[in-house]
């Protein structure tokens, strides 16, 4: 999966469509487990795969990565079923808008005694889950409360070491098969036109051991609007600290999808992400605001304002953001978090009056210890 996706809807939100559900198994003992030529559905620019995939025996292993007709999935949730490190289950997503059918490739980090797939393809989603939700209760039925938006969906996956013959509250079942003679595995959805705040979904396995079930909610492709490459925080005053910025992290959104996608690792990595800033101190450099840590970016203690911290997506990975989020340093008081502040799109990143102030902020005070505060564009 590419780590960012610039597809937009048209003039208002999709509706997501699942298409005909297909599933795969192989009884092998193996490291990696290639499904050959495996249906996806129609060809589409927006078309969205989840995979569930679970594995029974061998060794202790997990998912170390799934690709769909050649392109990385991202895991969305993973879970050790009840009593057994060695029987997992998880669900993947993927965009993949060519060709009706590809090879799913699930490489594990050891070798599983057996590997089952469920494939469900899906229209007018957004590429990541809007919210995901997992049982391992192992008391004879297993339940799940998920949000789900309106037009969105939800998609759910469980795996025993008895069946078939499951029994689904809540959504349809779509599979309900045999992986291999001691592990067995389901699926089930639903569309939802109407927004559910929780929607409760229940699965009753055939057996009562090394039982698991997870699932997640898949939102509509938000309303399209103005896409960037660039984005820039511009703090123009904080909160009274002479260290000018000081950011544990920033997070922008399109819809329920967090970009950068990726945890930056350095300024340039991984690519194509590239961050910068106007002032860094050691070690707390500006890929330490996209790292997903709350020790993050900030300027010398005694930069001053204004100052600002900048992210660049790389060629081609524009989005059109409708949210975004700060959190407070935890490596600095929470004076130098950002009181009147910026954000701005620039499609060539140079910031010199071709950018876009997308919100601005004000009157920011009182930040508590890695607090979170959430900004709507």
């Amino acid at each position: 999966m590419p780590l960012f996706s610039r597809r937009q809807s048209s003039s208002a939100s999709a509706v997501v469509t699942i298409g005909t559900v297909v599933s795969a198994v192989n009884t092998n003992t193996l490291s990696a487990y290639t499904f050959s030529s495996v249906s996806l559905g129609a060809a589409n620019a927006g078309r969205v795969i989840v995979v569930g995939t679970s594995s029974g025996g061998g060794t202790n292993s997990t998912v170390s990565g799934l690709t769909v007709g050649g392109v990385s999935a991202v895991e969305a949730v993973e879970l050790q079923h009840q009593g057994d490190a060695y029987y997992r289950s998880s669900l993947w997503i993927a965009e993949v808008p060519t060709g009706t059918t590809g090879d799913v490739v699930v490489t594990m980090s050891g070798s599983a005694g057996d590997c089952g797939i469920i494939v469900w393809p899906t229209t007018g989603a957004s590429h990541c889950a809007y919210a995901t939700a997992s049982d391992a209760s192992d008391a004879g039925g297993l339940t799940v409360d998920l949000n789900v938006e309106a037009d969105g969906a939800i998609i759910a996956y469980s795996a025993c070491d008895a069946g078939p013959g499951w029994s689904w509250t809540g959504l349809t079942e779509d599979i309900d098969e045999t992986v291999d003679s001691g592990w067995h595995h389901s699926g089930a959805s639903a569309e939802f036109e109407s927004a559910s705040t929780p929607q409760t979904v229940t699965c009753v396995p055939p057996g009562s051991s090394r039982e698991g079930l997870i699932a997640l909610s898949l939102s509509p492709v938000p309303p399209a609007g103005t896409a960037y490459r660039y984005f820039r925080l511009n703090i123009t005053a904080n909160n009274g600290h002479a260290r000018g910025g000081s950011i544990g992290e920033l997070e922008i959104f399109a819809g329920p999808c967090e970009f950068p996608a990726a945890n930056m690792s350095s300024n340039t990595a991984p690519s194509p992400l590239v961050a910068s800033a106007s002032n860094e101190e050691s070690g707390l450099s500006a890929w330490e605001g996209f790292n997903n840590s709350n020790s993050g970016w900030a300027t010398q203690t005694s930069a001053g304002v204004p100052q600002w911290l900048q992210i660049d997506l790389g060629s081609g990975n524009d989005i059109a953001p409708t949210s975004f989020s700060i959190t407070e340093n935890s490596e600095s008081p929470s004076t130098a978090a950002p009181k009147d502040f910026t954000l701005s799109g620039s499609d060539d990143g140079n910031f010199s009056g071709e950018e876009t102030v997308l919100k601005t902020v004000t009157g920011q005070t009182s930040w508590s210890d890695q607090e979170v505060r959430t900004y709507t564009i």
